[in-house]
C-alpha cells in the first residue's frame, strides 16, 4: 500500500525544495513512496505532471485527503512572505486531521524558536514536528515499512509455508473473498433501507400537498421533514464511506495473499480497470453509489432553506 506525502512550501524556496525532494526520493528509494506538490508552472500530482489551473484547491483537497502525511518546508524567507495559499493548505491539513511535519530548510542560525512560535501563531494551533532532512527520511522509511502488510499478515516467512499451510491459507483467502461479497450485499441492503426512508419523506410531503393543509402548519412540518432528511442523507454517506474503507482493507489483505498464489486475480483486475490508457475511466462503485445520498442531501437542504424563508415571510405578513 503506497505511503503518500503532501509537500507545502513557498515558491520563493522552490529550487531548494526541489533539490531536497529529490534527495528524499533517493534516500527513501521505495516504489511505495509517492508525493504531491504544486509548482508555479505545473503541479506534480503523486508523480504525474499536470497543468496548473485555477481549480488547484479542488485538486489540493483531494490529494491531501489521500495523503498519509503533510510536510511543510519553512525558511526565514517564507516566514516573512507567508502567503495565503500556504495558510489555506495548513488549515486544510488541520481540518483533515493530518499530521504536519515542519522541516527547517534555512541554516540553523537563521531560524530560531521565536520564528517557529510565529509560524504556529499565524497558522493556528496545529501540532508541528521540527525534523531535519535526515530525520525526515528515517521517519518516512519507518512509516513505509509499517505499511508492508505482507510482513504483518503472515506468522512466518511466506516462502517457508508447507503445502498443508498453503491449503489452509487458500481456504482463508476464500473466506475473506466471501466476506467481501457479503459486505457488498449488506451495503446494498443498507442503501435500500436509507433510500426507502428518504423517499418516504418525499411521499409524506406529497400527501400533505394533496390534503391541502394550512400553509403555516405545512411549512413547519416540511422544515422538520427536511431536517430529518438531511440527517438521514448525511448518515447514509458516512455509512457508505465506512463500508468502502472496510472493503478496501479486505482487498489489501487478499492482494497480499495473492502474492504467493499462482495468479493475482483481484490485483490484476483492479490494475486493468484503472489502467490510465483505458478509453473509459473507471469510477469506483462506492463513489458512484454516493451520488444518490449527495443529491438527496442537496435537495433536502434546498427544501429546508425554502421552507424557513417561506415561514418567515408568512409570519411577517401576519404581523403586518
Amino acid at each position: 500500500m503506497p505511503f503518500k506525502v503532501y509537500y507545502i512550501y513557498s515558491f520563493i524556496d522552490q529550487a531548494q525544495v526541489e533539490a531536497i525532494i529529490n534527495q528524499i526520493d533517493e534516500g527513501v528509494n521505495n516504489d511505495q513512496f509517492l508525493h504531491f506538490h504544486f509548482g508555479p508552472k505545473n503541479s506534480i500530482m503523486f508523480g504525474e505532471k499536470r497543468s496548473h489551473k485555477a481549480s488547484w484547491k479542488i485538486k489540493a483537497k483531494k490529494e491531501m485527503a489521500d495523503a498519509n502525511l503533510v510536510i511543510f518546508f519553512v525558511s526565514i524567507q517564507s516566514i516573512v512572505k507567508n502567503g495565503s495559499n500556504i495558510v489555506w493548505e495548513i488549515n486544510q491539513a488541520k481540518k483533515l486531521g493530518k499530521k504536519v511535519i515542519l522541516v527547517n530548510i534555512s541554516k540553523p542560525s537563521t531560524i530560531i524558536e521565536s520564528n517557529i512560535a510565529e509560524i504556529k501563531e499565524r497558522l493556528g494551533s496545529i501540532e508541528f514536528h521540527n525534523y531535519s532532512i535526515e530525520e525526515l527520511m528515517c521517519y518516512i522509511k519507518e512509516k513505509i515499512s509499517g505499511y508492508d502488510i505482507s510482513r504483518a499478515l503472515f506468522n512466518k516467512d511466506a516462502k517457508q509455508l508447507t503445502d498443508g499451510e498453503k491449503n489452509i491459507l487458500f481456504e482463508q483467502y476464500r473466506i475473506m473473498s466471501q466476506t467481501s461479497e457479503d459486505l457488498t450485499v449488506r451495503r446494498q441492503n443498507m442503501s435500500n433501507f436509507y433510500l426507502s426512508l428518504v423517499t418516504a419523506l418525499f411521499a409524506l410531503i406529497g400527501g400533505m400537498v394533496a390534503v391541502k393543509i394550512d400553509w403555516a402548519i405545512f411549512s413547519v412540518i416540511v422544515i422538520l421533514i427536511s431536517a430529518f432528511g438531511i440527517v438521514l442523507s448525511y448518515s447514509w454517506i458516512k455509512a457508505l464511506d465506512a463500508y468502502g474503507m472496510v472493503n478496501k482493507s479486505k482487498f489489501n489483505v487478499m492482494n497480499a495473499i495473492e502474492q504467493i498464489l499462482p495468479a493475482k486475480m483481484f490485483a490484476e483486475e483492479w490494475h486493468d480497470m484503472s489502467y490510465e490508457l483505458n478509453s473509459h475511466k473507471y469510477i469506483p462503485y462506492t463513489k458512484r453509489e454516493k451520488d444518490i445520498p449527495v443529491a438527496l442531501l442537496v435537495g433536502y437542504s434546498v427544501m429546508l432553506i425554502g421552507s424557513v424563508v417561506a415561514t418567515i415571510i408568512i409570519q411577517f405578513r401576519i404581523i403586518g
